[in-house]
């Protein structure tokens, strides 16, 4: 990667274009064959996959912050209408 100036701002660029999502995906192929298969989910929201790491084994979520927070928004305004 290098950085430099551009037009008076500080800018990154890789030398490959496809070396972000190359490296990404060998990352996650990795990832598929060497964790544990029943923690390696499908977000039920997005489906992303992740890794659950929590104690239980039971999160159901890529993000708390994002599908999380959605689902249980979702389920609260449902529960007010009834």
């Amino acid at each position: 990667a290098g950085k430099g100036l551009r037009a008076g701002r500080a800018a990154a660029g890789w030398s490959a274009p496809g070396a972000i999502p190359a490296a990404l995906a060998l990352q996650a192929v990795e990832a598929v064959f060497t964790l544990p298969a029943a923690r390696v989910r499908a977000c039920g929201r997005c489906g992303w996959l992740f890794l659950d790491s929590s104690r239980g084994g039971r999160r159901r979520w890529c993000s708390m912050s994002i599908c999380g927070n959605r689902e249980k928004a979702r389920r609260h305004r449902q529960g007010l209408t009834g």
